[in-house]
């Protein structure tokens, strides 16, 4: 499809009903839903809210697919409480969400019975494995793609629409790639032949798995810091599978790719450099090279040395506590702490085997949240040469 037939969605029209009817029901939903935030969440950093405005200052009319980086099952707890606290600026009015809560789940999957069910729509993970049948598998794609209809027609209300596009929390805490249902969700073709492009949000979640404290109630469970950075919005140049015939399907396969590379790009780039990073790298670093036994003298000297080179480069996200001495030294105590309780640290002595080994999917936070975090860093670090720069420097 030429780019003459397409354009992008903007709607001015507001659902009637969302004030007197659904905004009271939405707002008791949130209220249980920060109640079970904070089970799994000690604390929660919003940065890039001025990337949702245009350069005149307004906020964007059109509704968007918000790509979000997902970490752990329990991200919609996170990230819906922050939006429907971002949309009064924004002109929602009405959200929707992908969402999928696996066997085993039962914390998330009462909470999807009581809570996300008016949020979301479910999705099946057929290429993890979901489906007994052929049979099965393909009723379940169908299924899918009448979910991912109900959200394009939402479009058209100006329903925004949430995604994770990797699919999966079951990462080695890398960016993975990103799925095609995220294009198939950027884009609407209209019964005249006009593809109406919606907006994409990027949106990078980032958790310390490491600082967080034990849940004062459920003493199991280790609560998290979890910051969420919204990027700049895109569009792209649309093609789909009823276009011209000038479009030929490696065209269209070519394009998906350069659009899910970006989106994976942008979600990299959003990450936010945490104490779980720049001072987990060092000391992963140094177990690596066979060192024994560091300091939390040492941790806290490499963290200010390493912030401090770093808030000289532009364009980096931080979490907000890194920014001055007294929060540096909040962080790693608190850095330091959970070290001791994972097992990685005894005083000053590190434990190399806990430390160095590289867990097999899908449990990899679980047995070695200390690298998992660090690879997230790594990877930033290599679409960053100034930040690996930094890194290397302050070894």
């Amino acid at each position: 499809m030429s780019a003459s037939n397409t354009q992008v969605l903007e709607v001015s029209k507001k659902d009637p009903l969302f004030r007197w009817v659904k905004r009271p029901i939405i707002t008791g939903l949130i209220g249980i839903i920060k109640l079970l935030q904070k089970t799994y969440t000690e604390e929660l950093q919003l940065h890039g809210k001025e990337n949702l405005l245009k350069e005149d200052g307004q906020p964007y009319a059109n509704p968007g697919l918000w790509a979000i980086k997902h970490e752990v099952s329990a991200d919609i707890i996170n990230i819906i409480p922050y939006w429907m606290h971002i949309a009064p600026s924004l002109r929602f009015d009405f959200r929707s969400a992908m969402r999928n809560v696996k066997r085993g789940e039962y914390g998330l999957r009462l909470l999807d019975t009581l809570v996300l069910r008016h949020f979301t729509y479910h999705v099946h993970r057929t290429s993890f494995g979901e489906g007994n049948s052929p049979e099965e598998i393909e009723q379940l794609r169908k299924e899918n793609a009448a979910h991912f209809q109900r959200v394009r027609e939402q479009y058209q209300k100006g329903i925004h629409a949430i995604i994770f596009p990797e699919g999966t929390t079951k990462t080695d805490g890398t960016v993975f790639p990103i799925k095609s249902g995220c294009y198939n969700l950027a884009k609407n073709e209209r019964e005249d032949g006009i593809l109406d492009v919606i907006t994409t949000i990027p949106v990078g979640l980032t958790y310390d798995h490491i600082s967080g404290g034990r849940n004062p109630f459920f003493s199991k469970i280790q609560r998290k810091h979890v910051f969420v950075n919204i990027g700049k919005p895109f569009y792209y140049d649309a093609h789909t599978q009823n276009s011209s015939e000038s479009d030929h399907p490696w065209e269209i396969k070519a394009q998906i790719n350069k659009y899910s590379q970006h989106v994976r790009e942008q979600l990299i780039r959003l990450n936010t450099l945490t104490v779980a990073q720049l001072a987990g790298e060092y000391v992963l670093t140094k177990a690596e090279e066979g060192k024994r036994n560091i300091s939390k003298e040492e941790l806290r000297d490499i963290l200010s040395r390493r912030v401090e080179k770093l808030q000289q480069l532009p364009q980096l996200t931080f979490d907000d506590e890194l920014q001055g001495e007294s929060g540096r030294q909040r962080r790693i105590d608190q850095f330091w702490h959970g070290l001791e309780y994972r097992g990685f640290m005894e005083g000053d002595r590190m434990s190399l085997e806990k430390i160095v080994i590289v867990p097999n999917l899908p449990k990899y936070k679980k047995d070695n949240a200390l690298r998992y975090c660090v690879n997230r860093l790594r990877q930033f670090a290599q679409y960053r040469g100034d930040v690996d720069s930094v890194l290397n420097e302050t070894r």
